[in-house]
C-alpha cells in the first residue's frame, strides 16, 4: 500500500475545486498556477503554512509551483492525481498548453481544508472566475508581490522565498511565520522519508 503525501492530496483538491467550478473560465496551466500561489501565499500571511507545501521559481509568467510542474512535465504524477485528474494538450491563443480535467466526476474532498483555506479557495473562485491568463500574469507581477520581490532580488528561475509573502496586513510576524513555516518543513521532511 502505497503512502500518500498529504501535499499531493490538498494539491490535488484545490485543482479539483478549481475544475469543478463550471462557472471558471480560461482554467488553464497559467491561470490554474497562479491560483494556487495565491491560494498559498494568501494562506501562509494569514497563518505562517502554505497549504499545498509547493515551492515557487519565478517564471516569466509568473510564480510556478515547481514540483508539481515537474511531474507534470515528466509525466511522474502520483497514483492519487492519475486517478482523479488527467492532463489534456490544448492550443491555447497561438501556444500549446493544457488543462486539468476530473476523472469520472472526480468532485474535490473540502474535509482535507480547514475552514480558513475553503473561504481562501472560495473567495480565488469568486475574484478570479473571469480572469484571463493575462490578467493573473499582471496580477502576480505586481510591486510587492513574492514573484516581483524574488524576480528583483534573485531574477527569474529563482525559488520564491515564501517570507515574501507576508506584508503590513499579515496576521502574524515574521518570527512566528518563520517558525512555523519550519515546524512544518520538518513534520513534511519526516514523512515523506
Amino acid at each position: 500500500m502505497e503512502l500518500i503525501n498529504q501535499d499531493e492530496i490538498r494539491t490535488v483538491n484545490a485543482i479539483l475545486f478549481f475544475v469543478n467550478d463550471r462557472r471558471m473560465r480560461y482554467l488553464f496551466k497559467t491561470k490554474m498556477f497562479k491560483l494556487l500561489a495565491f491560494l498559498d501565499f494568501i494562506h501562509f500571511n494569514q497563518t505562517g503554512r502554505t497549504v499545498t507545501g509547493e515551492t515557487y521559481k519565478t517564471f516569466p509568467r509568473g510564480p510556478v509551483p515547481i514540483g508539481l510542474y515537474e511531474r507534470i512535465e515528466n509525466k511522474n504524477l502520483s497514483p492519487y492525481f492519475a486517478e482523479r485528474l488527467k492532463i489534456i494538450k490544448c492550443p491555447v491563443g497561438d501556444k500549446e498548453g493544457f488543462k486539468f480535467v476530473p476523472i469520472k466526476g472526480a468532485k474535490p474532498n473540502l474535509g482535507v481544508f480547514s475552514k480558513r483555506e475553503v473561504n481562501i479557495l472560495r473567495e480565488l473562485a469568486e475574484v478570479y472566475r473571469n480572469a484571463t491568463a493575462d490578467e493573473m500574469i499582471k496580477i502576480s507581477h505586481l510591486e510587492n508581490s513574492p514573484w516581483e520581490i524574488t524576480r528583483k532580488e534573485k531574477g527569474l528561475w529563482a525559488e520564491i522565498d515564501i517570507m515574501a509573502a507576508l506584508n503590513r496586513d499579515s496576521k502574524i510576524t515574521k518570527e512566528i511565520a518563520e517558525e512555523r513555516f519550519n515546524i512544518h518543513k520538518a513534520i513534511r521532511k519526516l514523512y515523506s522519508e
